[in-house]
Order: structure tokens, then C-alpha cells, then sequence
């Protein structure tokens, strides 16, 4: 099966119209902390806003870089053998998980779960909602704890595991290793995002998760008395795709990368092996060494730019070494997915045990920071948001948004129109007055004066856990409401936590085993969907 697609076009407007757009300053992905404490100036707003109204479709934009990428038949795999196969060669497959209609029916719960059960963020009418920013990031992704734990998520990371561990049992045979059996699968913790507009740009780059001292490359690097490296796999299910607003073509979401890139690190690189270095950028010298010792070795599969078409109701699944790019491209329309993360290594621990240890006694706020271990049965006792694999923490917010004084309305409006007040009672962000930008209908009870400045309540960088919710004072705003917590959210049962863990059983977990917790967690799901997480086990297990 092949799927025809169009590149997006740089800009349009369209949600971003309630929000003033993003400057240049906020989308540099500079590592600087320096804050600016100069006055507020409207004036940086309103150059912001003419730059928005020159950022407009056109007609010709989406071949501009299309022209970059080889136009490949992308193949839809269903065999799990097969989709090994292309996974080891090429470090990326697309993979058969829901029917259209059935992608359209999680489409409907992922949207009705976003309005309605995630308790950090107002409730609206999920059918008649248009303002889907929930992740106040470039990237999309919804980093609140909910966002991680809620029912929907949980039911499709369990289904989507199934599909997923019968391909990387194929996987981790391949090359022939003699230590092949003794590996072990983990599932990640996944999360939500809804990408509205246009990303901060990732330039090409490999990810590198914190076991990536462990060993680097994949299993076909490895010597046959090595031992196997530690590979992560990341990824999302799509659900949906958007209608170019002139051409009117079917655009689905996409990845943009370099095929059978994987497995290797660059050679100015490779002085930091054994470092955990997260992100790790490529140069224009690192793919050109890339291309000549891999993609020219073997002509039958080169390493090439591809462009990889995410159709609805596919998990696309790609090595963390493979050699890739996030585009500051705006989706046409708002873009819903579900990103999921797997890992292969022949280790007992999972990867929220690296970093800082933290002594037992420490407040649980101690857990939520870059690179300090968490305790993964903890994390799912107290629903807080678990490390990424590159050992850093997921933010709600970018937090130039609070230094960058021309983009403090943006992040104001963004509270405002999606964050409950009971939340917003942590950080605090002055502004001298009330800028124009602002709505007349912002939330008195959430700024009081200081002095000449208003002082703003935002959240914290990294939201609090859904115990800490419930149970600290601070928090009683959002006690007070009548949230269904051990309904929304039900406690993490053993066959949940096994799967987060390492184990070479995870392989052969059936749907048959999971089939009742999936049950229970898809309660209060539209029968369609409903009727996908749990359809026939016997043909999902054959």
C-alpha cells in the first residue's frame, strides 16, 4: 500500500489569530537562561503582528522543499516480519493499527479527552471547540500529568504495544547476535499533542536517550561477542490529517529524514560516546561522512532525505539515531497525535532509574527536574510526568516566554484561555501595566499589583503530579471542584506497570491478557473506538 502526499506551506493563518505569533527570539533553541528585565514595550507585539499578516499560503509554496526529499511508495506495513526488516534497514516503518473510520472515531475520544478529562485545563465542548493549542510548545506536545496518565492514553499505549512488540521481537534476531534472546522490551511513557502552529525548528539532529552510554549504533554495528546496545524507538500514532487552503489536497502529518541514517554516530560525535549527550546535531560535514561511509556502501538501500507521509491511523516508528529534522512548517489545520517510545536493551533497569539519585525522604517535588532518577512505580502512584529518555523534563511552556518580555501576552492569553485558575498558583510573571494585547476578560483572580508591575499566576515550568493536585493545600481551588479523580484516572495495575518496565516478556504479551484492563479503561469511550481497542483478540495475538 503507497501513500501520495504534499509538503505544507511555510505559514497560514489561522488558530493563531486568538495569539500573538511567535518571534524569532523564542524559536531559537539557544541553551542561554539570560533574562531581559527591561519594561514591557507594546511596540515589539505589533511588529510581531504585521510579520504574521505577511505569512501567508501560496499556491506554489509546498514544492519548495519537496523538490529536498526522494518521493518514495512509503508501504503500509501489517506482517511484523516485514516491518522488521525495513525497520533494520531503513530505521524507520510505518505501521497498520486503525481502519479510517476507526482513526476517525479516536480522533473524536482524543479531542473529547482533551476538553473534558484533563482536570489542569478548562473544560469546553469538544465539538464545537476550535482553540486545540493544549501544548504550549513548538513541538505540540501536551506536558501536563494528565497527559500521560489519562484513560484513552493508557488503553491505546497498551494496544498499540501489542503491534509494536511482535515487530521488535523480529527486530532484536536480526544480525544473528547470540546474546539476541536475552534482550528486553520497555515500554515508554507516552503523551498527547496537538500541533496548531508552526514548530520551533529541530535542524537535523539524532536523538540520544541517557543509556546511550551503554553503547551506540544498532544491533548490525554490534560484534558478535558484544554486548547488545541500548536502542530506543520513538514515534506517534496519527490521527488525522489537514486540507491545503488553495489547492485543496489532502496533506497528512509527516517526518522529514534521513533513511538508513541510523546506527551510526558522526565522526565529530564520537569523541562523546559513552556521554549522554540528548541531542545531538548534525552538521552539514557530519551527513556528508554520513552519506559517504554508509549510504555509499550500500547501494541497494543509500541513505537518503525522505519525507515520510503519517497517514491516519498509522504508528510510525523510527530508531533514535536516525538522522532527522522537525520543520517550522504551520500544519494547515490543527494536527492530533499520540507519541509512543519503546526500548531494546539488555538491561534490568528502566530508564527513569538514571540521573540523581534522590533520597526516600526528599519532598516529591524533588523528582521533577532534569536528570534526577524517578522511581517508576512512584510516577505511576503519583501520576506525575516522567522523564523523557534524554533524562530531561518535559515542560508546559518555553521558558524564554517568560524572559522574553514581547512574548509574555502570548503566554498570558494562552493561561487564560486554557488553564483552570486553581492551577495557577506557582510562578509568577510582571508585566509594568496591562498590556493592550491582553483580552478584557482576563481572570482578575489570577493578578494582583506590585508596585507599578501586575503580577501574572502561571503555572510551574514542569507541572505538579495529579497526587500533589488533590492533596496540597495550594491546591484547593482545584479540590473544591467536583473532578471524578479515581474515575479519570484509575490506579496503574501490574500488567500497566510490567510493560514499563524491562522484561523479555514483554514480547509476548497477548491482547487476550490485556483485553479486560482495556475494558475498563474505555468505559466512557464512543462504541467505535471502543470496539477497535477491544476488537476480535484472537486475530490482533494471530
Amino acid at each position: 500500500m503507497s501513500v501520495a502526499y504534499l509538503m505544507l506551506a511555510p505559514e497560514v493563518k489561522g488558530n493563531d489569530k486568538k495569539l500573538p505569533p511567535v518571534s524569532e527570539q523564542q524559536q531559537n533553541e539557544s541553551d542561554s537562561d539570560d533574562s531581559n528585565d527591561s519594561d514591557y514595550n507594546p511596540a515589539d507585539c505589533e511588529a510581531s503582528s504585521k510579520t504574521e499578516k505577511a505569512d501567508q499560503w501560496k499556491e506554489d509554496d509546498h514544492a519548495i522543499r519537496e523538490e529536498e526529499h526522494t518521493n518514495p511508495e512509503i508501504k503500509i506495513y501489517e506482517d511484523p516480519s516485514e516491518a522488521a526488516d525495513h525497520l533494520y534497514n531503513d530505521g524507520y516503518v510505518l505501521l497498520k493499527f486503525m481502519s479510517e473510520d476507526e482513526a476517525s472515531a479516536a480522533l473524536e475520544e482524543f479531542k473529547r479527552t482533551l476538553c473534558e478529562d484533563l482536570p489542569e485545563f478548562k473544560e469546553k465542548d469538544w465539538k464545537t471547540n476550535t482553540d486545540w493549542e493544549y501544548g504550549c510548545t513548538g513541538f505540540g506536545a501536551v506536558n501536563t500529568a494528565s497527559s500521560f496518565h489519562n484513560r484513552m492514553v493508557r488503553a491505546l499505549r497498551l494496544r498499540a504495544h501489542v503491534v509494536v512488540a511482535k515487530v521488535l521481537n523480529h527486530y532484536r534476531k536480526k544480525g544473528g547476535h547470540e546474546k539476541a534472546n536475552d534482550v528486553r522490551l520497555q515500554q515508554l511513557f507516552g503523551r498527547m499533542s496537538t500541533r496548531v502552529r508552526s514548530p520551533t525548528p529541530e535542524l537535523w539532529h539524532q536523538d540520544n536517550a541517557e543509556t546511550s552510554q551503554y553503547g551506540d549504533g544498532d544491533y548490525r554495528e554490534a560484534k558478535i561477542s558484544e554486548p547488545l546496545p541500548d536502542v530506543t524507538f520513538g514515534g506517534w500514532i496519527a490521527f488525522n490529517q489537514g486540507e491545503h487552503p488553495i489547492s485543496k489536497k489532502i496533506i497528512p502529518q509527516a517526518a522529514s529524514l534521513y533513511s538508513n541514517s541510523h546506527g551510526y554516530v558522526a565522526p565529530a560525535k564520537r569523541k562523546n560516546r559513552g556521554k549522554n549527550m540528548g541531542f545531538g546535531k548534525m552538521t552539514y560535514e557530519d551527513i556528508t561522512h554520513l552519506i559517504e561511509e554508509r549510504g555509499h556502501s550500500d547501494a541497494a538501500n543509500p541513505t537518503e532525505k525522505t519525507l515520510v507521509p503519517t497517514p491516519p491511523g498509522t504508528i510510525f516508528l523510527m530508531h533514535q539515531t536516525i538522522v532527522h529534522e522537525v520543520r517550522a512548517i504551520k500544519p494547515p489545520e490543527a494536527m492530533f497525535r499520540l507519541y509512543l517510545q519503546f526500548r531494546l536493551t539488555s538491561d534490568d533497569k528502566d530508564l527513569l532509574q538514571f540521573g540523581i539519585e534522590i533520597p526516600p525522604d526528599t519532598v516529591t517535588h524533588a523528582q521533577d527536574g532534569d536528570h534526577r532518577a524517578q522511581n517508576l512505580d512512584e510516577v505511576c502512584d503519583s501520576m506525575r510526568v516522567p522523564k523523557l529518555p534524554s533524562n530531561q523534563m518535559p515542560s508546559m511552556y518555553n521558558r524564554r516566554g517568560i524572559d522574553i518580555h514581547s512574548q509574555k501576552p502570548r503566554l498570558l492569553i494562552w493561561f487564560n484561555l486554557y488553564v483552570r485558575n486553581g492551577m495557577r498558583v506557582d510562578e509568577n510573571l510582571k508585566i509594568n501595566g496591562f498590556p493592550k494585547e491582553l483580552p478584557s476578560n482576563m481572570d482578575k483572580d489570577t493578578m494582583e499589583q506590585d508596585g507599578s508591575k501586575t503580577k501574572y499566576h502561571i503555572m510551574p515550568l514542569h507541572a505538579p503530579a495529579l497526587l500533589n493536585i488533590r492533596t496540597d493545600p495550594k491546591y484547593l481551588k482545584m479540590q473544591q471542584l467536583n473532578i471524578k479523580w479515581d474515575d479519570l484516572f484509575p490506579e496503574y495495575e501490574k500488567i500497566e506497570r510490567n510493560i514499563l518496565k524491562p522484561s523479555i516478556h514483554n514480547f509476548d504479551v497477548k491482547h487476550t491478557a490485556i483485553q479486560p484492563l482495556i475494558e475498563k479503561l474505555s468505559e466512557h469511550t464512543n462504541q467505535k473506538f471502543k470496539e477497535f481497542l477491544i476488537s476480535d483478540s484472537k486475530a490482533v495475538d494471530a
